[in-house]
Parts: structure tokens; sequence; C-alpha cells
């Protein structure tokens, strides 16, 4: 970066929104000297602007390759491309200054070798328009196509349905997620270490480890009903749950991750913690993964009153409550307490048998209600607000080359089937729907 600065303050004080607002006042009637004292600029240098066909002159042997216009231009096409995750790196907005310039037949000391603009100049620019270069995340193609208005708005439809239709309150609405806890974190944290030495280790369990998926439900009003670990292997072990949250619950799987009997289990346990009923139902908010989506879990739900709603395909990202404000921290304060561990127990490696405690000592730190609360409201839930998301937000959907689904058909193409049918209570029948989408029931009212 360079440390040049300016000399004097020549060229700086007469600006020409001074010169527009002088010739008014001249123009009023008052005299150039009164003129010059009352905006503080030299009389000499206002007498000379005046004159017709007087050019301001550049100082020193440097002038700008850009006129204002294209400058500007410049800084609004990389501030598009950075709105729909196309952003550009230093080398190409070099690049992209040289095209410009020499497209447009301008003066330039740019590097024709290279064809791009000097690191210098690309620095100069950022600085100029409040540029900074940023670490972007990876986002997958399927997200930034499906993170689009029609699926959004349809999503908000349906939730502001079901609000109205069963007059839920926050302390009704849920929602949940799984996440992945390794046993050898991805991050590490920051260690002081000497100045110019290349490589910095840090002792892990082992090059990969093992996941364990933890199973999270948080209400909008701050209620976290108990977690859920899957365990990767065949038979259950009570010491797997040492120090786990109060009331958690133990699953196995294959491979450990959920699937549509474990959801099962993890449904029936839901229904014991949150206790809905008909006068007070439940309302739990999930991404549309098939182990969700199963017949059973549908009639489970019915049965006992929880209504299902799922998120759009590949939404969960920004519409997901615990995606957006809950899984950062608590990956973060996890891989804190694996390594405090780590320090403390040199020698030992984490296993499975030591996940749940790491896990409970970062889940007692991060579920706040206040965190809970934000994270709802952050994605216009709870309070419900539609329109939460601006035109910004869905401007990677529109570089696509997938076509926006309408609303009558799915993020796929396919066509929303709809059945309806009654449900015998105890007072009286009520109506119910279940949306297919690709053969999977995406939301049902009762």
């Amino acid at each position: 970066m360079s440390s040049y600065k300016r000399k004097s303050d020549r060229k700086l004080v007469f600006t020409e929104e001074i010169l527009k607002d002088a010739k008014e006042r001249i123009r009023r009637g008052q005299s150039q000297r009164s003129v010059a004292e009352s905006l503080n600029v030299p009389e000499s240098t206002l007498r000379k602007r005046l004159k017709a066909g007087t050019v301001p002159c550049s100082l020193g042997r440097f002038s700008n390759v850009f006129t204002p216009e294209l400058d500007s231009n410049l800084a609004e096409h990389c501030r598009c491309l950075d709105l729909c995750f196309y952003g550009l790196t230093k080398k190409e907005l070099g690049r992209v200054a040289y095209d410009l310039a020499n497209k447009n037949g301008l003066n330039h000391r740019f590097n024709n070798d290279k064809k791009e603009a000097s690191k210098k100049w690309v620095e100069n620019f950022a600085r100029r328009h409040n540029f900074s270069l940023r670490q972007p995340e990876k986002t997958s193609l399927a997200r930034a196509a499906g993170f689009n208005r029609v699926q959004v708005h349809r999503f908000y439809d349906n939730l502001k349905q079901v609000l109205t239709t069963f007059k839920f309150v926050g302390r009704q609405i849920f929602n949940m997620d799984e996440t992945g806890l390794q046993t050898v974190p991805n991050k590490l944290p920051k260690v002081y270490a000497k100045k110019g030495k290349k490589i910095v280790g840090k002792v892990v369990s082992a090059e990969r480890g093992q996941t364990v998926t933890a199973v999270c439900c948080m209400g909008a009003t701050g209620i976290f009903v108990p977690p859920a670990l899957i365990f990767p292997r065949k038979r259950q072990k009570p010491e797997l749950m040492d120090g786990a949250p109060e009331d958690s619950l133990q699953l196995v799987s294959d491979s450990g991750y959920m699937n549509s009997d474990l959801f099962i289990i993890w449904l029936n346990h839901f229904i014991k913690m949150v206790k809905p009923s008909k006068d007070e139902p439940a309302l739990l908010i999930l991404d549309n993964h098939s182990s969700h989506l199963s017949l059973q879990a549908i009639e489970l739900a019915r049965d006992h009153r929880v209504v299902l709603l799922s998120l759009a395909p590949h939404t969960s990202h920004r519409m997901q409550s615990l995606d957006t404000g809950f899984f950062g921290p608590l990956k973060k304060a996890y891989a804190v307490a694996c390594d405090n561990w780590q320090v403390s127990n040199p020698g030992r490696a984490i296993t499975q048998y030591q996940v749940a405690r790491l896990f409970g000592t970062a889940y007692l730190k991060v579920g706040s209600i206040d965190r809970a609360k934000k994270s709802f409201e952050s994605c216009g839930i709870w309070p419900f607000n539609d329109q939460i998301f601006s035109d910004e937000d869905f401007a990677p959907a529109n570089v696509t080359d997938r076509p926006n689904p309408t609303a009558e058909t799915s993020s796929t193409g396919e066509a929303l089937n709809i059945d309806t049918g009654t449900i015998s209570g105890t007072q009286k029948k009520q109506d119910f729907k279940i949306f297919y989408l690709r053969n999977w029931p995406v939301m049902i009212f009762f």
C-alpha cells in the first residue's frame, strides 16, 4: 500500500460544488471579493475560474486514467458482481480496468505485457470506493439458484397461513436441524508463535476424525428442546452420553446421520418435551430432507397436534434459525472445548466417548434466550416479517441458467400435487392438506 501523502491542499479547496455556489451568489448581486471571503477561497482563483473556457489543469506528471463517470461505473460493476456472489479478485479487477481503458481508447500506464492495472492502482481504487479484500464463503450453485423470490415468498405465504389458521404465538414455534460434530475440529484457535516461522503446529486427536450428528431444536421465545446425539455405531452405550445436556437423547446409526427411523424416535422425544395439545398445538419448521418427511412421521405429527412446515429447497442457509444464528457460535465453542481438553489431557485422543461432554460444554455456553429470539427474528419467522429479504439478497439467483420456479411448480419444475382429506377429532372433523414435492409430503394442515 502506498504511503505517499500530499504536500499541499491545492485543488482540494476549490471544488465544482464551490464554483457552482459562487456563481449563484454572484448572480444574486454579491461581489466576487465578498463571495471569496465567505467561501474561504482565494479571490484570484475565483476570478480565474469564472472566466469562460477556463479548464483546471492537473498537478504533477500523473493524471487519472478514467473519468469520474467511468470510475463510478467500474465501482458499481464490482458491487453488482459481489451481490451476485461473483466478486472480483485483485488480479481480476486489474484486468477489468485494463480492458476498460483500452476499450475507451484512454491513455494509461498499465502493464501491457500482463494486460492488467498495477497493484498500486487497484489498491487506490479500492480505497476510493470503500472496498476491502474479504474471504468469501463457499456457496453452491444450487443454493444460489434456490434462494429466489418465488421460493422464499412461497414459504412465507405458507407460514402466514399456518400462523393465521392456528393462531400460533412465539412459545409454540420451533425449528429443528442437524449439524455434524467432529472428533477433530475443522478449525483450531490461533496460538502465539515466533514471527517468521513458516509452520505452526497444533496437536489434534487424528488426521481425520469421526462424525457425530447433533440434533438441535429451539423455540422462538428461547425454549430449547434437549438435543439428541447420533453416534456412528451399532449399539448404544450409556457412557457415550456422559456430560451431555440434561435429558439428551442417544441415537445410533451405521453412518452417524439422521434417517427416517431415527427421526420418528426424535419426534416422539420432541412431543414428550413440548407436550403439544389440541388447545395448544406446536409448529415445527424443518428442512425438506427425505428423512424428515416420511408418511409415518406425518401421521405421528398429525396425531399429536404438531404442524410440520418445510423450508423451500436450498434455502436453509438463510431461512433456518439454527443455521443463521446458533450453529456458527456452537461450532466455535465446541472447537475451543476440544482444544482445552487436548491441552488438559496430553497424549490422549478425543473419541466418541468425549464428544457428548465437549458438546454439552459448548451447548450450555451458547444456548441463550436472546440468541434464540434474534435467530428467529433474523429469518422473519417470529415476529413474522415476509419482507426481511431485499432485492440484493435475491441477486445471485438472477445470474444462473436455471429457470426460476413459478407459483404452480417446484424448484425442479415439477407440479405440486395436493391431497385433501379429513381427520376425526373428539369435537369435529377437520380438513387437512398434504403438498407433495417429488413424491415427498412438504407440509400438512389439520
